[in-house]
């Protein structure tokens, strides 16, 4: 006690008061990781194409007997049946594989995916992403031919 009756508060000289830094370290880690992990989920919303070159605007078609040759050629039918070079694929999983068969049986590094009007987008992407995961140079979509 001091002379006027109060306690008296004792300072250790030396010493700084210094703020516990570890919960704002902790939530910026939590906050780290949460946004890393979300941004691996973020889905894919469009297809690459690569735009038509301006020097063959004027090109003819090419028919797509002369390039079955060189290409597997995938049919999708609706209801997400496909067809590699006429062999039915019994479920989309299987398409990769189907895919390097074929590729590898007439040593054809081009793909041609010729799709139903019916045939949903989906199954399209499908074959697209088939091909790309087992490594065609050349993706090409086949359309009919105009009337």
């Amino acid at each position: 006690m001091d002379d006027d009756g109060g306690f008296k508060l004792r300072r250790r000289r030396g010493e700084i008061e210094e703020m516990d830094l570890t919960p704002m370290v902790d939530v910026t880690f939590l906050l780290l990781i949460f946004f890393m992990i979300t941004a691996s989920f973020s889905l894919q919303k469009t297809l690459e194409v690569p735009p038509p070159d301006p020097e063959t605007q004027g090109a003819s078609p090419v028919p797509l007997d002369q390039i079955e040759e060189n290409s597997v050629v995938v049919r999708v039918e609706p209801g997400d049946v496909y067809f590699v070079d006429d062999r039915s694929v019994a479920d989309a999983a299987d398409l990769p594989s189907a895919l390097s068969t074929a590729m590898a049986e007439g040593n054809r590094s081009e793909l041609v995916i010729e799709a139903n009007d019916q045939a949903r987008h989906e199954s399209v992407v499908r074959v697209y992403d088939a091909g790309n995961e087992i490594g065609m140079q050349r993706i090409r979509l086949a359309t009919p031919a105009p009337e």
